[in-house]
């Protein structure tokens, strides 16, 4: 039996958004396939990503059997007021991949089946082994295996690959891993790469060591363990002063290495605003509470004056690997550029939180390392409690959406729940 997920509440904009979460999304996702060959045994929704007003994206799972047995398939649906033009369907999917013709539009639902993106044109080059191992551009495996491990619709897609390679010393694997990004960012991260070498001498980066095709990278991994996974899982954590100046560590090392970033990372302003109306259109009842932080911000941000640098973007526990000499290093620089030091500062703190709400076997440990890390980015980048509050409340409302993109069934108490802890965190100084 799918699980019953609460829809979204009723979108004037987007008239057919609330059916996709019930039994008109999932007959759309069952008359799709069923027109390809495939027969859906089951069918949940598992992942959405919601503008009010603007677009909504609805992932589903299916257990279907079909031309090459019983397989498991993603599929998504959107709806959105203004269309948007879609990447071509490149020739051989349906050989690889048992799926006629992965795209299709019908009463103004977009669908299509993964591993297709209307946007990510390099998708379903990156899931297929044989093109990846001929596209490395490194010694040709005897064997390639593809893992895939996130994928958000229409913004980007991550794979793990094993090769094993055979030679005069035996087998050996290697890991690497592969990111689909819309081939503007792409071009950006591809841009800066080779001036941020000089720059991984004094902080580990994740750069990409080959492009495949025009917006598939390929990363080597870098050495250690995620901080999320010592935090969660146990191991020696590195210092509270040591995290917190990863953020002037990356600038001093971006700057010494005289790379051209020209990217700008948005205001937090200009990101209360939307992520205000995300929370609002979700749980009405929760938009006193994001109009709150606005108004925080709002007020913190004409008097806080924080000078901008090189920022990584979208920093947390998740982002840091930890090597075996304590080294740190940075994983996912998509988003590098100039920006507000402190809301990386803050949006690490927030995540810690976050987390402790997800894991609980873990939360303790993750509340004291916030409590320790927390001063600490204070004291490197000078800033008073106060301004880093608006800044970490800011960031708790921006991720208080986030047990509605999971889908998880119980979601509009949660995202109600993070947006009050938003308004709490004000308070935090």
């Amino acid at each position: 039996m799918a699980r019953t997920v609460p829809p979204i509440p009723s979108d004037p904009g987007l008239p057919r958004g609330r059916g996709l979460f019930g039994e008109e999304g999932r007959d759309a996702v069952r008359s799709f396939l069923s027109e390809r060959g495939w027969a859906a045994r089951e069918i949940r929704p598992v992942q959405a990503i919601y503008r009010p007003g603007r677009s909504l994206i609805v992932r589903y799972r299916a257990a279907a059997e079909g031309p090459v047995g019983r397989r498991s398939l993603s599929v998504c649906a959107e709806t959105r007021v203004r269309e948007r033009r879609a990447a071509s369907v490149p020739r051989g999917f349906e050989e690889r991949y048992g799926i006629a013709d992965p795209v299709d539009r019908r009463d103004g639902t977009l669908l299509w089946a993964y591993p297709y993106d209307p946007s990510l044109a390099g998708l379903p080059d990156a899931a297929w082994g044989p093109w990846v191992r001929d596209a490395s551009g490194t010694a040709k495996p005897a064997a390639l295996s593809v893992q895939p491990l996130r994928y958000r619709p229409r913004r980007r897609a991550v794979f793990r690959y094993r090769a094993l390679h055979l030679g005069r010393r035996g087998r050996r694997w290697e890991t690497y891993f592969g990111k689909v990004l819309p081939g503007d960012k792409a071009e950006r991260l591809v841009g800066s790469a080779p001036a941020l070498e000089a720059a991984r001498r004094a902080v580990p980066l994740a750069l990409p060591a080959a492009r495949a095709g025009r917006d598939v990278l390929l990363f080597p991994p870098l050495a250690g363990r995620s901080l999320r996974d010592v935090l969660i899982h146990g191991g020696s954590l590195p210092s509270p002063a040591r995290v917190a100046g990863l953020p002037a560590a990356l600038d001093a090392a971006v700057t010494r290495a005289g790379a051209e970033i020209s990217a700008e990372r948005p205001a937090s302003i200009d990101l209360a605003g939307p992520g205000a109306d995300l929370i609002a259109g979700l749980v009405p009842e929760a938009g006193d509470d994001a109009r709150r932080v606005v108004n925080a911000v709002r007020e913190g941000t004409e008097h806080d004056d924080v000078a901008p640098s090189i920022v990584h973007g979208d920093l947390y526990e998740a982002q840091v690997f930890v090597g075996w000499g304590f080294t740190l290093g940075l994983i996912d620089l998509d988003d590098l550029g100039r920006g507000d030091p402190a809301l990386d500062a803050a949006n690490f703190c927030a995540h810690l939180l976050a987390l402790a709400l997800v894991v609980p076997s873990a939360a303790d440990r993750l509340v004291a390392y916030r409590r320790l890390v927390r001063p600490a980015f204070a004291e490197v980048l000078g800033l008073s409690p106060r301004a880093l509050a608006w800044r970490e409340a800011l960031c708790m409302l921006l991720l208080a959406a986030g047990p509605f993109r999971v889908l998880h069934p119980s979601w509009p108490d949660a995202v109600r729940r993070r947006a009050a802890l938003a308004v709490r965190l004000l308070e935090d100084h």
